[in-house]
């Protein structure tokens, strides 16, 4: 049989940039050789496109608009999205491919525009009866203007405080505030990875996160993984990719309601969105009750990501799941 031909998306121009190489590699590494011939098409953060069999010998020189004309003319059968964050997983990239009418590997670019920012994806969640943590939301022209009424509001929440950026991912720029005084610096930080930016009260409880996938068009639930972190700390950047302040769960030793109410809730969220073949949702609990934090509508490939791993437990290794996805693209 004939290989199918597909362009493998990697790097970006986001903050999530080392992240996606980081995913791509091991996608790359892991596609069969015998069923795929793969084109790698890496992305500088400058957003110069190079055209390669390999990260190694593949140099990022072409503009934009030339490398979205190579990356078209190529007719590839497929472009596994591996980028994380702006341009590649805000929808953006989907909507150049959906004029093209190329196949790609995860949701469609409206969905993924809705579930990248965290203020639209919350409302979206809460009109299907899903709870949400209380959020104050500004841009940084907001901010220019009336940044005294904007801390007012925020410290209303109650402290201690998160600051992040409101279309972000990978936990980057997210700052936990324990002090009044820190509020405006944390809110100037965060607005240096966005323009704009959501506040909520940190709340102590359980976090999880669990995976969906499609398979045979039904959308079905990972294993559940549960991080614990020490002490009043967040799962950020550095937990997830760097130290070992967090310990991960998978499967989640939880009461079988509480693994039914998650499991139940990700396939929700997925479909709330109206996202196509996978996807990660992350949730906190607290004296018993679910709450939605963000859908990873492209969550992480790499040797450490929570997914793989979430799909390992459930029986299916990492070469199946890569060909999971890319079936469920060629519906």
């Amino acid at each position: 049989m004939a290989k199918l031909k597909i362009a493998l998306v990697a790097g970006g121009p986001s903050s999530e940039h080392e992240i996606s190489i980081a995913s791509s590699k091991n996608i790359l590494k892991y596609l069969d050789v015998k069923k795929f011939d793969v084109t790698l098409a890496l992305i500088s953060p400058s957003n110069k496109w190079g055209f390669g069999k390999n990260f190694e010998d593949t140099k990022p020189t072409l503009g934009l608009d030339e490398g979205i004309k190579q990356l078209i003319a190529m007719k590839p059968e497929q472009v596994f999205n591996g980028l994380h964050g702006a341009f590649g997983e805000d929808g953006t990239l989907q909507k150049i491919l959906e004029d093209a009418n190329i196949r790609f590997t995860g949701s469609g670019s409206k969905a993924s525009a809705s579930a990248m920012n965290k203020i639209v994806s919350q409302s979206v969640v809460r009109s299907h009866g899903l709870k949400t943590i209380d959020t104050l939301d500004f841009e940084d022209k907001d901010w220019a203007q009336n940044s005294e009424a904007i801390m007012l509001s925020a410290l209303q929440l109650g402290l201690p405080l998160v600051v992040k950026p409101a279309d972000g991912g990978s936990s980057i720029g997210v700052f936990l505030n324990h002090e009044e005084s820190d509020l405006r610096t944390n809110i100037e930080s965060a607005l240096k990875f966005s323009k704009h930016i959501a506040v909520q009260p940190f709340i102590k409880g359980q976090e999880f996160t669990c995976g969906v996938i499609e398979i045979d068009g039904i959308v079905r639930a990972l294993e559940i993984t549960e991080m614990v972190v020490d002490g009043d700390k967040l799962f950020d950047f550095d937990s997830k990719y760097k130290t070992s302040d967090t310990t991960r769960v998978t499967p989640a030793n939880i009461p079988q309601a509480l693994e039914d109410k998650i499991k139940s809730q990700a396939v929700a969220v997925h479909t709330a969105h109206g996202c196509k073949q996978y996807s990660r949702t992350d949730f906190l609990v607290k004296d018993g009750e679910v709450y939605f934090l963000e859908l990873n509508t492209l969550p992480g490939m790499t040797n450490t990501s929570l997914f793989p791993r979430q799909a390992e437990a459930v029986g299916i290794e990492f070469p199946e799941l890569l060909e999971l996805i890319i079936e469920g693209s060629l519906r």
